[in-house]
C-alpha cells in the first residue's frame, strides 16, 4: 500500500523491498523480471534525450550496466524510477558533455534540424537540461520531487526549470507552426 502505478503499470514510490532483496542477493528471476519491466520504458526516454536510435541503445546498455552494479548499494529510499532514470540520465549528460567538447574543435554549420520532422526535432532544439526535465516530468510523469532527485537541484529550482523550459517548448513549437 506504499506503491503506486504510473500509466505505464511501473511502481512509483519505495521499491518492493522483496525484489530488492531478491535483486541485491543475484536472484537470476528477479533480474529477468527488472530487465523485462525496464529496458523499454528507458530506452523510450533515451530515443527522446538522444538525438538518434543509436545513441539511444549505447545508452540504455550503459544504463543497464550501471544499474547492474549500482543495485547492491541501492538501499530503497528514492523509487526505482527515480533510480533508474537518475542512471539514464547521467548517460544523457555524459553524451552531451563529450558531443559539446567535439562540437569546440571543430566549427559547426547547417540548420538545427527543426524543419526535417517534427516534435522530436523540436524538442533537440531545447538546451539539454530543459529536454531532459520536460522529459522526465511530462513523458514519464514522474514526480516534481524525482526530477529533482534525478537532476541534483532542489524540487524549486525544478518548477522553474519546468516552466522556463515549457515557455522555451511552446516559443520553439509556435515558431515551427505546429499547434499547441
Amino acid at each position: 500500500d506504499f506503491e503506486q502505478e504510473d500509466a505505464g503499470g511501473r511502481r512509483q514510490g519505495k521499491t518492493d523491498p522483496e525484489l530488492l532483496r531478491r535483486l541485491q542477493a543475484g536472484d537470476e528471476r528477479a533480474w529477468e523480471q527488472l530487465l523485462a519491466e525496464w529496458q523499454g520504458p528507458l530506452y523510450q526516454y533515451l530515443c527522446y534525450a538522444l538525438p538518434d536510435t543509436e545513441q539511444a541503445q549505447q545508452a540504455l546498455s550503459e544504463t543497464m550496466d550501471a544499474v547492474i552494479r549500482s543495485i547492491p548499494q541501492y538501499n530503497g529510499s528514492v523509487s526505482l524510477s527515480a533510480f533508474f532514470y537518475s542512471l539514464a540520465t547521467q548517460r544523457v549528460s555524459f553524451y552531451y558533455r563529450k558531443r559539446k567538447s567535439r562540437r569546440k574543435s571543430r566549427q559547426h554549420s547547417g540548420a538545427n534540424g527543426v524543419n526535417s520532422g517534427g516534435f522530436k526535432a523540436i524538442l533537440h532544439t531545447l538546451p539539454q537540461r530543459y529536454r531532459q526535465a520536460l522529459l522526465l516530468r511530462y513523458h514519464l510523469g514522474l514526480s516534481v520531487t524525482e526530477v529533482a532527485h534525478i537532476l541534483g537541484q532542489s524540487p524549486h529550482d525544478t518548477e522553474s526549470l519546468l516552466a522556463q523550459g515549457s515557455r522555451q517548448l511552446q516559443d520553439a513549437m509556435g515558431s515551427a507552426g505546429l499547434q499547441q
